[in-house]
């Protein structure tokens, strides 16, 4: 990021986090009308992704939509690009391609990963036939966002162990530490939002991925103090 942040234009300021401002209203229905103007090649869901935003650019430069909803297009604010993409993809059967975008994602370790387009592709994949491929991309996701609760849990523990050696620890190991029950809590949740999907579509293994999951979680927090 750059030293003065009124360098950055509109979609820096997006991509930064500066502009946290909502999506317009009318911005759904905008991105919308850009996929239906895309020929789609359901191939790569990436590409189509791209296709969209060029045929969105051109919109702009042929003065039909303004920067700013090109901008918040661009950036897929409220996801106006790929929810309706999504869908597409579901209707056309396009469910293993739209899975490998999903799991490309940047967020796909995060906490909090059903937001409404997620949630409804894993809807839409148990509705087009593809249960076992939606429990097996939320048995991934859990798998990452475990993965890095882990580490965290992991040097929270090794930097208490040094506190009750009087050992020094950087200020943000002890940042941590306070902060380790609500991300368990939250890592507590996260499972049991995607549990119904899993407990539906999936095998008596996957059930036990995730109470062993849960397990893991309970004996990290008797760990920490108090």
């Amino acid at each position: 990021m750059p030293d003065d942040p009124d360098d950055l234009s509109p979609v820096e300021r997006r991509i930064y986090g500066l502009d946290r401002s909502p999506p317009p209203p009318h911005l759904d229905a905008l991105g919308r009308e850009m996929v239906e103007r895309t020929k789609l090649t359901f191939k790569l869901f990436r590409r189509d992704f791209e296709a969209v935003g060029s045929v969105a650019s051109a919109a702009f430069v042929a003065g039909e939509i303004t920067r700013q909803d090109a901008s918040d297009l661009f950036v897929d604010l409220g996801h106006a690009i790929s929810l309706p993409l999504t869908e597409r993809y579901l209707a056309q059967g396009a469910c293993a391609r739209l899975a490998d975008w999903l799991r490309a994602r940047p967020g796909f370790a995060e906490l909090d990963w059903l937001a409404p387009r997620n949630r409804m592709a894993i809807e839409g994949l148990v509705a087009q036939g593809e249960a076992a491929l939606a429990v097996q991309l939320l048995r991934q996701h859990l798998h990452k966002a475990m993965t890095a609760a882990r580490a965290r849990w992991r040097y929270v523990g090794a930097a208490l162990k040094a506190i009750a050696a009087g050992k020094p620890v950087p200020t943000c190991a002890q940042d941590m530490a306070e902060r380790m029950p609500a991300e368990l809590d939250l890592m507590l949740l996260e499972i049991a939002e995607c549990e119904p999907w899993v407990t539906a579509h999936g095998a008596p293994s996957d059930a036990q991925v995730l109470a062993d999951m849960r397990d893991d979680i309970a004996r990290a927090r008797r760990r920490l103090p108090g």
